[in-house]
């Protein structure tokens, strides 16, 4: 009897290490939506331009104009190393963090989240007050998402990881749509914005 007691016991032990290891976590699986870098192609259009009209500015002698090419390419230069392509980096971090996280790898899901949040610092260093003003949401996000991944890691609970989980895979998907859309409408958050090529400490 006792023999037979000992085995049922062993038996549930591994019923239920078998389901504690089978858990259902929840995956952000990212929208069809466009993740293009036609902005990066515009970008760069911009800057070619620019260029051409300087050149051609040069070439009659029309120094004021020229002046004023340089200027505007140095703008469009701005754009594209302070912005156009650190945001894009942004959101590939962002979306391996999300590929990352539904792989379990918990250390390099916020490794990637972190690397995306200093680069965000790092344009909001470089932009103006409204520029810092439209990086404050996915930083705020970033955060969060952060305290989501450490309270699911500590926790010890089957029921709770499942719940973490699709409460983090939620606000992978929000982040993930967010920072997709500062790329690719880059146009309507950088209106009239100026940058400067000192890099200050973030704000």
């Amino acid at each position: 009897m006792r023999v037979f007691t000992a085995v049922l016991a062993c038996a549930l032990f591994m019923l239920t290490g078998c389901q504690d290891s089978a858990v259902e976590r929840a995956a952000w699986v990212p929208a069809l939506e466009d993740t293009g870098f036609s902005h990066l192609k515009t970008a760069g259009e911009r800057l070619q331009a620019s260029l051409s009209e300087l050149q051609s500015s040069l070439n009659q002698g029309k120094v004021e104009d020229a002046r004023q090419e340089v200027e505007k390419a140095q703008k469009h230069i701005r754009a594209l190393v302070y912005y156009e392509i650190p945001i894009t980096e942004v959101r590939q971090l962002v979306y391996d963090a999300g590929r990352l996280h539904a792989l379990d790898r918990q250390e390099a899901t916020l490794e990637h989240l972190n690397r995306a949040d200093h680069l965000l610092g790092e344009i909001d260093a470089h932009g103006d007050t409204s520029l810092h003003q439209a990086l404050q949401e996915p930083r705020v996000m970033i955060e969060k998402l952060r305290e989501a991944l450490e309270q699911e890691r500590q926790t010890t609970s089957t029921k709770y990881l499942v719940e973490l989980s699709h409460s983090a895979a939620a606000q992978f998907s929000d982040l993930g749509h967010k920072v997709n859309m500062m790329a690719v409408k880059g146009d309507l958050i950088l209106s009239g914005v100026e940058f400067n090529q000192t890099n200050q400490d973030s704000r």
